[in-house]
């Protein structure tokens, strides 16, 4: 990659090359520490439990124990030649008092309480239950967790979108610089599997507010990074825009066919190996925010002819084509400080 001269980088700022920044007013955030301890009152907890056995896993559940499952005077058994994998764990949540009749118990795990809204405290509480067969995502585990929401008025909702066989017991409250906090629930057995999904909860509602791979977050609180890939690197920069009340991503800005050979033709840049052998002199590099390059073998900051490599790995400029928004930002400017 040759250019006539050598591109003069003195006093060179990338974000004067990235065209009209959006209008946005990030939120600064910070994650909630909460103790597995909470103190749930007892009413809460029975709402929690009907709501559980009103729901469509428990219903499938009692319908597949009862197909394998014979109460023989002093416990319930099956013939070795009927045994599946999903009984392994009924025999520590039956409800041996309601014998003959087949009743399950879910198991308590640990409760959030939290003003999900900025106002009212409000209960995610986790159960354990027997693994219904509709939730199979993998064969290493016979139990599935549920996720229950007790709103302000105490009425207790299977949450159907984030309950699951994988689901992670650590779950993360994202408070925002405005007092709501948002949740976001991981789950996945394998970097393939995994899924994050964060929540926001008003009126004694929740809402999925944005739905990524692998979701990791920033120490200075505005910025957190979708890895598509699930700990391998390759993420989309999220941040939860003010100004319209969302999720947002960044979207990536062509540099100017200039810029791209310059940078491409650069000896110092060239040295960190942010460009394959065949990388080809048309293929477009990308401002992200105005503030990174990316390009595709990684990202890092060049601003006055300086290299400081993003330390996250790779950058994915946002494909724009998840219905959030995709925003043409500014991360070096005082709304992100």
């Amino acid at each position: 990659h040759i250019v006539s001269e050598p591109y003069n980088w003195d006093g060179f700022v990338l974000s004067e090359h990235c065209g009209e920044f959006d209008e946005v007013m990030p939120l600064k955030y910070s994650l909630l520490q909460y103790k597995d301890e909470s103190v749930v009152c007892k009413e809460h907890l029975d709402s929690a439990y009907q709501a559980i056995i009103e729901s469509k896993y428990y219903n499938e559940v009692i319908e597949f124990g009862k197909s394998y499952l014979e109460w023989n005077g002093s416990d319930f058994v099956t013939g070795e030649e009927d045994f599946n994998f999903l009984l392994n764990n009924f025999p520590d949540y039956i409800d041996y008092e309601a014998a003959p009749n087949l009743v399950l118990k879910p198991k308590f795990i640990n409760c959030i309480q939290l003003p999900f809204d900025g106002v009212n405290i409000e209960e995610i509480m986790l159960f354990s239950f027997p693994l219904a067969e509709s939730e199979i995502e993998w064969s290493g585990t016979s139990l599935m967790y549920i996720v229950v929401y007790v709103n302000a008025w105490d009425e207790a909702k299977v949450l159907y979108n984030v309950s699951a066989q994988t689901l992670s017991t650590q779950i993360n409250p994202i408070k925002f610089s405005n007092g709501v906090i948002h949740l976001e629930f991981g789950r996945g057995h394998t970097s393939g599997t995994s899924r994050s999904t964060i929540l926001s909860f008003s009126n004694g509602n929740c809402n999925v507010e944005y739905e990524g791979i692998a979701m990791y977050f920033d120490e200075e609180g505005y910025i957190m990074m979708n890895d598509i890939s699930a700990f391998n690197e390759h993420n989309i920069l999220v941040f939860y825009d003010g100004l319209r009340d969302c999720y947002c991503e960044i979207k990536k800005v062509p540099l100017s066919d200039e810029l791209t050979r310059a940078i491409l033709s650069d000896e110092n840049i060239a040295e960190h190996n942010y460009f394959k052998e065949d990388y080809p002199d048309r293929e477009p590099v990308y401002a992200v925010g105005g503030k990174y390059i990316a390009t595709y073998n990684g990202a890092f900051e060049f601003d006055d002819g300086i290299i400081v490599p993003f330390v996250h790995g790779e950058i994915i400029p946002s494909y724009e084509e998840n219905g959030k928004p995709a925003l043409n930002v500014n991360l070096n400017s005082e709304t992100f400080k």
